[in-house]
């Protein structure tokens, strides 16, 4: 057994480490979110996420929820890589001291490499423990010798990944993400599943590595500014820009001071830059992304996750099924034999993960006639399509004769595309069909109808989405709805009781 299962349950043991440490940094994170909220919500902001929300963030389960997209994706990232430095580093090599050291070498470059931009400690506790950890494991665990039959199962296991991922490449563009939810994530139920439970905790990790200038509102200090007049304006044009100054001395991510008549910006005691008051006043964004671009330690961090989300993560489940598949074809006694299959269903389920994305993604449609011969159709792949290019192409659906079905559709990509696409409508009307589909069950149709709203609404809106946040229980929709408010003009004010204005 030990020779069938060793690779699975060294990366599962790894991804259990790569739990345990991103669970803390992602409830830590949530701890000082929700500190900062409770100051943004003490003096009189709107705030995002709401207290209905807010209160998940001192609670262990979403803390958990969220440290799962890390583990998955950098986790599995540095997991695999380990694994395949022990690998070479047994087989390849045997145990040759010298590839020992380069292995060392490199891994102490990618140290330094992720504090590149200044020390990141997500970065820094994950990198440093987890690939000792799984490289030791894998060492050990590894069976003393490769058989000539194992050469063959691993054969057939990299062909397997290699077709998996030849049929998937050309299917790896912007659109990917897009096509696995409309396609496959949202056509089954397990799938769906997968889909609500992404877009109901990515936040929580999500804030983890985002810049200043990235997130939705940030609390600001500017309460050492003694010139009062200066600091109502300094305070009204930092709330503007979703920088709301906050009662006493924090927590907050950007403290202001007067220095020597000169405004400095600084973070943790640590000071980031200096500008001239004029300068701030008449630049204000360009200043306030200064001041992000030069806090941001985690941009290796974002990369690795991101490139760890497309090679890792679909690399991770092959061995992880494999495994497990092993181990319930224990009535094949051939080990030869219980590897072929499990490889078989690996590969078998690898290509039907891959039908719907080409069943449901043909050539963009073009043509005015096209796209109306698409809506009428009742086809819900060609009403789909028909309606991302109205979204994408600026046009207005409203010139278009709808299809009774597909504002009753039972589709939530139908739903969502039809939201999306109304964000293009050049009359009323438009804003007169979204509103209803704020109370769509689905939060992805919500989001949708959010966005457009802040397209087409217009300032008597305002009320109604701050209202919708105020009663929302989803993170998501909330983040969205405040989107659509600040494209309607709608700002939030400095001080009191905070209705923003606009």
């Amino acid at each position: 057994m030990k020779r069938i299962i060793f690779p699975a349950a060294v990366l599962a043991a790894g991804l259990l480490v790569s739990q345990a440490i991103f669970f803390f940094f992602v409830y830590r994170s949530n701890l000082a979110l929700h500190a900062k909220l409770m100051a943004m919500d003490a003096a009189g902001y709107l705030i995002v996420p709401n207290p209905i929300v807010m209160a998940e963030l001192t609670r262990f389960l979403p803390a958990f929820n969220g440290a799962l997209f890390f583990t998955l994706t950098v986790g599995a990232g540095l997991c695999i890589a380990a694994m395949a430095g022990a690998w070479l580093y047994s087989r390849v090599f045997n145990g040759s001291r010298k590839f020992a050291f380069l292995l060392i070498v490199l891994w102490l470059a990618a140290l330094i490499a992720v504090n590149a931009g200044g020390f990141s400690l997500l970065a820094t506790i994950p990198l440093l423990l987890i690939p000792p950890f799984v490289f030791i494991a894998h060492v050990y665990h590894m069976p003393s010798e490769i058989r000539p039959q194992g050469r063959l199962v691993l054969f057939l296991q990299v062909a397997c990944v290699v077709v998996i991922a030849l049929l998937w490449l050309p299917k790896a563009d912007r659109d990917i993400f897009i096509e696995i939810r409309d396609n496959l994530l949202l056509s089954t139920g397990v799938g769906a599943a997968v889909n609500d439970f992404y877009y109901r905790y990515t936040l929580y990790p999500a804030k983890l590595f985002k810049t200043t200038g990235q997130k939705l509102i940030v609390p600001a200090c500017t309460n050492d500014i003694r010139d009062e007049a200066l600091k109502v304006r300094v305070d009204t044009v930092l709330a503007a820009h979703d920088f709301l100054p906050v009662h006493g001395s924090g927590p907050c991510d950007l403290y202001v001071t007067l220095d020597n008549d000169r405004l400095a910006f600084s973070l943790n005691g640590k000071g980031i830059l200096k500008k001239n008051v004029s300068d701030f006043f008449q630049a204000p964004r360009s200043v306030l992304l200064d001041f992000s671009q030069r806090t941001d330690n985690q941009h290796f961090f974002r990369l690795i996750t991101f490139y760890s989300l497309f090679a890792a993560f679909p690399l991770a489940l092959f061995i992880l099924f494999h495994g497990l598949i092993c181990v319930l074809l224990f009535m094949v006694p051939q080990i030869f034999l219980r590897h072929g299959l499990a490889t078989l269903v690996c590969l078998f389920i690898g290509l039907g993960a891959a039908v719907p994305l080409y069943l449901g993604a043909n050539a963009p449609m073009t043509t005015r006639d096209e796209i109306q011969a698409g809506l009428l159709s009742g086809d819900r792949q060609l009403q789909r399509r028909a309606l991302m290019a109205i979204s994408r192409s600026s046009l207005d659906p409203l010139a278009f004769k709808i299809d009774s079905r597909i504002l009753e559709s039972q589709h939530v990509p139908i739903r969502y595309w039809f939201a999306a696409a109304l964000g293009n409508g050049r009359g009323p009307g438009a804003a007169d069909l979204l509103w209803p589909m704020i109370a769509d069950p689905h939060p992805n149709v919500v989001c949708s109808a959010y966005s457009s709203i802040g397209r087409v609404g217009g300032r008597g809106d305002a009320e109604k989405i701050i209202q919708g946040i105020s009663a929302s229980d989803h993170w998501y929709v909330q983040w969205y709805a405040y989107r659509a408010l600040r494209q309607l003009g709608w700002t939030q004010k400095p001080s009191g009781t905070n209705p923003g204005r606009l």
